[in-house]
């Protein structure tokens, strides 16, 4: 262990081609600790969060959000259930998204875009006034949080009455479908806000 250093590999990731040739990419304990370093610098993460790991492991993604940076601040991380195949992980996300009720939660575009069709969908289902309301009450919440970053900050703090309205009657039942805590996923980050 003493032997290892910052420039040493750590990892081989695979990429996957979607741009080009699938190729091995060289990771050295110092890219993680690294990045580890920035993202902690743009954003806290508190000892209580817990994330629930979907994305594949050997992601070096999953690999400095979901694990390194969770072990790192001393918060919890869980994985999902793969079961004996790739249906019945795909079966067990919803499952083990309301046991482990993650902070936060990163998924690949295509599963991201499959939550946001539920949720659009059981939406259009209570009726063109619910579907209305919904969308408008998307517009405040994406006006009310900006880039994340500054929220809530300059003229947008008149939208704050509204948005919190919006997220009692809206947005809180959402979330429960996710566990009830979820604050920042890829999938459709102002439902969780």
């Amino acid at each position: 262990m003493r032997s290892v250093g910052p420039d040493d590999p750590a990892n081989i990731c695979y990429t996957s081609g979607t741009t080009a040739d699938p190729k091995g990419i060289i990771l050295t304990h110092r890219n993680y600790t690294a990045n580890i370093e920035q993202t902690l610098t743009l954003m806290d993460v508190p000892s209580w969060w817990t994330t629930l790991l979907v994305l594949p492991w050997d992601h070096s993604f999953a690999h400095t959000v979901g694990i390194y940076i969770m072990m790192s601040v001393g918060a919890s991380l869980a994985a999902v259930h793969y079961g004996k195949s790739y249906l019945d992980f795909i079966k067990n996300i919803p499952i083990n998204i309301k046991e482990v009720r993650p902070v936060f939660m990163f998924t690949a575009p295509a599963m991201a875009k499959n939550f946001r069709k539920g949720i659009e969908k059981a939406i259009r289902d209570k009726g063109p006034l619910i579907e209305k309301l919904f969308n408008h009450a998307l517009k405040i919440g994406y006006r009310y949080n900006g880039l994340g970053w500054d929220k809530g900050k300059g003229f947008r703090i008149f939208l704050k009455p509204y948005y919190k309205l919006f997220d009692v009657i809206l947005f809180k039942k959402i979330r429960a479908n996710f566990g009830g805590r979820l604050q920042f996923s890829s999938a459709v980050p102002h439902y969780w806000t």
